[in-house]
């Protein structure tokens, strides 16, 4: 049998240990054809990279199949997102079963977030909860499709339902310097 790898971008954050090497266990969400949750699989995970300005991470699957049957298409980094827009942020929220909310785009907001030093992040109303960090957040393109446009990075815990994003500005240089085929 042949090897696939499969890779997954998420927050830094999430993948910061206390001890031991760059390895995770990742619980992958199993649904019968209903949608509902019926077990999951458990899987081994190597990080790849960590950036060093920014709360992303590129993590390292191995496998005899591809993990995911679907993948998410991210923006074109010349896309204008205006204000107001809808989008969706995805991820598993309090660590149960795949949650998808709807908010507004806001605009870029410098922020020190996590020890980073003041750096870009982009605002959307999107709710999260613990558990969303890493996960995307897309919005409906000129072609009808959904694509990524930024990955879960924190809540504002006073604010209600405002959260940063780590912005495509710093997604697509972090994956085309870590991707195979990609430039730095």
């Amino acid at each position: 049998r042949q090897r696939a790898t499969t890779y997954i971008l998420t927050a830094k954050h999430c993948t910061t240990k206390t001890k031991g090497d760059e390895y995770f266990v990742i619980d992958i969400p199993i649904y019968d054809k209903g949608n509902v949750l019926i077990g999951e699989r458990v899987v081994f995970a190597k990080v790849k990279d960590k950036d060093a300005t920014s709360d992303l991470a590129l993590l390292e699957l191995t496998d005899y199949q591809n993990i995911f049957p679907r993948i998410s298409i991210m923006e074109s980094q010349d896309t204008n997102l205006y204000i107001g827009e809808d989008c969706w942020a995805s991820g598993y929220a309090l660590g149960k079963s795949i949650m998808v909310t709807k908010g507004l785009v806001g605009p870029m907001e410098r922020a020190n977030v996590g020890g980073l030093g003041y750096t870009d992040y982009l605002r959307a109303t999107a709710q999260i909860a613990g558990g969303n960090s890493g996960g995307g957040l897309y919005h409906q393109s000129l072609d009808g499709s959904y694509k990524m446009i930024g990955v879960a990075t924190a809540a504002i815990p006073s604010s209600g339902f405002i959260a940063l994003w780590t912005p495509l500005s710093k997604i697509a240089p972090f994956l085309a310097k870590n991707l195979p085929g990609g430039k730095d």
